[in-house]
Formats: C-alpha cells, structure tokens, sequence
C-alpha cells in the first residue's frame, strides 16, 4: 500500500473515533447527532480509491475494444488490467483479434493469417496512457513495477499481461515457464511507456527485455496451438512461422513493439531526395524531438493521421535512429517517403500520405 494510503486511513480512523465520542454525548434525534450521521455518510470517500478493470483479451481486443478505447480517451484516472491468453477462453478457443499469426484457434484452424492486434501500440498513441506490457513468469519485479507505477500514475493506464491458458495446448504446471520463453525468444517483450517521464523530457519507452536468447521455435514448438498445422501442412506452418518472425522484428504497422528497430548509428548521407523537398509544401506538421524510439514513429503515425490523401506531413525529429525507422515505416505502409534535410540539430522528415 502506498505510504499516504496508510496515513490517510489512519486519519480516518481516529475520526472516526471523535465521532463515537460526540455521538455519545447526545441523544439520537439531536442536531449534533443528525451532523455526525452525515458525516459517517462520507468516511468511505476520504480515501483516494483504486479503480481497476480487469478483462481478458477477447473483451479489450475485440469485442470490448470500443469501450476500452473511449476508457482510456477519457484522461480519468482509471486503471486497466488485461489477461491476455490469446483466445476467447471462456466460451471454447475461438481465435480474437489478439490471437498470433500461424496459431491455431477455433474460427482458423489452418492457422491464423494475420497478426495479432498491437493494443499497446494503440494506448501509446494517445500520448497520455501509461501502458506497460508484462510476464509473471519472466520477470515478477517488472510485473510489480509496473503495477506500482500504473497505480500511481494520475491518468488512464494499461497492464497487458501474458497469460498462459489451457487452449495453448501446454501443461498448465509450465506455464510461467512459457512465459519465460515468450519473452526470451523475443515474442512477447516486456516494455513500459511512462508519460511522467515524458513530461519530464526524458524518454517514455522503456523495453524492460534483454534481446532475444532462444529461437522462437523453442516457444512455439512447445504449445499445441503451433505444433497441430506443423503435423497438418508443414508447408504452411513454415510460411507463417517466417512471417511471425518478420512481424515481429519488421512491421510496424502490426505487432512493431515488438522488438523496436532504433538505428543509433548515424548514416553517411541523408536520402538522396531531401534536395526535391518543397519545404513550405506541408499540410500538416508533428513535432517529436526529445522522444527516442518509437517515439517518433507514434508521431509521424499521428500526423499522417491528420491529413488527407496526396498531402505531406512534417516530423521534427532529434533522434538519429527515426533516418531510418521513419523511411522503412513509410514504405511499410504504403506512403511515400519524400526526404528529410537537417536543421539546427534535429532533421526534418517529409511524408506524402498515399492511402
């Protein structure tokens, strides 16, 4: 419990005590007594109260995802906590938008062909959600962390936490263990986005994972939902497998947090188109300098956002790896990248949405 909670309550209690007092020294239908009653009435909203939503991931991915966002849109100071198995768990293994590519769930049983759902990367680009992503099983002290730091936090939050279910097709009594491979093979990393420390100047993102030390074989050869269309059509589980792997180190646009690609070093030249750039032909501008990635990757996603089709956006960036996340970004998703030329230490980056 938080210190001030504790003090809170106990200022409470002894309130409560002075009120036992007065409320014995007069009789039931008094004035004094009508005032202590009304006081009595309120004693239970003196302490700041916690509130928490706790939902699976067909609820928060899926069929509950347009509640969920106007929650967290809101600003209030509410907390969410998202038991993500992957799969409609309560009402028989039907595959939701959170379920991974290649895994096999009731509804796609040739194995899934698109990626899982990017919640977190959605929360984040509201800018003022902290969002965290965690695995008991691999890491408990970041799973506290997290917590602690959601619960503190005086804004909308938003814990995803892996949950290993009995659809995955694993011995349940090895679950944490799972979970230690989901993270150590890189497929489910563990991060968190701080707007405090946005707000301080510092960098929001913080990718609490080390990089990946198993293959990702060795997490989804052991769980049935991955195995089944191996022994099924192995030609098609290797396709998806190969895929699973360029989603999660590559695409941006699906499951991209998960393994940020941040390009520190700095490259020799800039795009050679950076001299055909009309710099005052700009219809919308977003400005993400003092942000590292994926930072400028949310804003330049943000400002795309804001215009229409055949019109250029604007990011101002200071970090050295978006010369070529914010490029590789673009192409990804069907924009055109038209240049960026360098200011007064920070680079211009022009963007012509395409679809």
């Amino acid at each position: 419990m938080h210190p001030g909670f504790a003090a809170q309550r106990e200022r409470v209690t002894e309130l409560t005590r002075r009120l036992d007092q007065l409320d014995a020294g007069d009789g039931p239908g008094s004035p004094a007594a009508r005032a202590v009653a009304d006081l009595r009435s309120v004693l239970d909203h003196l302490v700041r109260r916690s509130v928490w939503l706790v939902g699976g991931d067909g609820w928060a991915y899926d069929i509950g995802a347009g509640g969920l966002d106007h929650v967290l849109a809101s600003g209030r100071d509410v907390n969410v906590l998202v038991l993500d198995t992957e799969v409609y768990s309560n009402t028989g293994g039907q595959a939701s938008k959170a379920t991974p590519l290649g895994a096999v769930a009731k509804f796609a049983s040739g194995g899934k062909t698109v990626p899982k759902k990017d919640l977190a990367l959605q929360a984040i680009a509201y800018g003022n959600v902290y969002v965290a992503r965690v695995a008991m099983g691999a890491d408990p002290q970041q799973t506290l962390r997290a917590l602690r730091e959601a619960e503190a936090y005086p804004g909308p939050s938003l814990v995803i936490a892996y949950s290993h279910c009995i659809a995955h097709g694993i011995e349940m009594r090895d679950g944490m263990d799972q979970q230690y491979r989901a993270v150590a093979s890189g497929y489910w990393p563990l991060m968190r986005y701080d707007p405090v420390v946005r707000a301080g100047g510092g960098n929001p993102f913080l990718l609490d994972s080390p990089r990946p030390r198993i293959a990702l074989t060795e997490y989804t050869g052991r769980e049935l939902r991955y195995r089944i269309l191996a022994q099924a059509d192995p030609a098609e589980a290797e396709r998806l497998l190969g895929l699973a792997q360029q989603v999660g180190g590559d695409d941006l646009g699906g499951e991209g947090l998960r393994t940020p690609r941040c390009v520190l070093e700095r490259p020799e030249s800039m795009t050679a188109r950076s001299d055909a750039v009309d710099l005052a032909a700009r219809d919308g501008r977003d400005d993400a300098r003092g942000t590292a990635c994926p930072g400028p990757l949310l804003e330049a996603k943000k400002a795309v956002g804001t215009v229409g089709i055949s019109q250029i956006v604007e990011v101002l960036s200071n970090d050295p790896g978006s010369r070529n996340d914010i490029p590789v970004w673009a192409k990804k998703v069907g924009h055109e990248y038209l240049g960026a030329v360098e200011a007064d230490g920070f680079d211009r980056h022009f963007i012509l949405r395409k679809k």
